[in-house]
């Protein structure tokens, strides 16, 4: 069951980071934005997987990236799903928290997260064009 659900999770989250990015391209086109969108999905502890939209500012990918992440997890207090959605820098400095949905049914989480997504997918896009809009100096990983 978990293998099953981690792979319908990941093709409803790829969908909606495909929508996303497609939008986000003909935005940055549109606008003469010179930085690079990258997206993706990831695995990450409670194999339930994840996905980012990655936009580097200045097209240097040695320089932090603004991120868009979707990621599902599993509260293992509850033993159902919740769905963090935010926008940070790469290094983990958050810039704006978007969604924090707690304890989806597991045997729903699919449905819901996709009907999340999906109700909330145009203010996610207008705050990832707000967001990469601004006119920002490079920010760079401070070790």
């Amino acid at each position: 069951m978990k293998n099953e659900l981690k792979q319908q999770l990941k093709k409803v989250l790829s969908n909606h980071l495909d929508w996303l990015s497609s939008e986000l391209e003909v935005y940055i086109s549109k606008n003469d934005l010179k930085g690079k969108l990258l997206s993706y999905s990831v695995s990450n502890d409670t194999d339930l997987g994840g996905g980012y939209i990655s936009y580097f500012p200045h097209n240097n990918q040695e320089e932090e990236a603004i991120e868009l992440s979707l990621m599902p997890s599993n509260n293992s207090q509850t033993q159902k799903i919740d769905l963090l959605i935010d926008i940070y820098w790469s290094d983990g400095t958050q810039i704006q928290d978007l969604i924090d949905y707690k304890n989806i049914d597991t045997d729903k989480a699919v449905s819901q997260i996709n009907l999340i997504i999906e109700q909330s997918k145009f203010k996610l896009l207008s705050e990832m064009k707000k967001q990469i809009s601004l006119d920002r100096p490079p920010h760079y990983r401070e070790d």
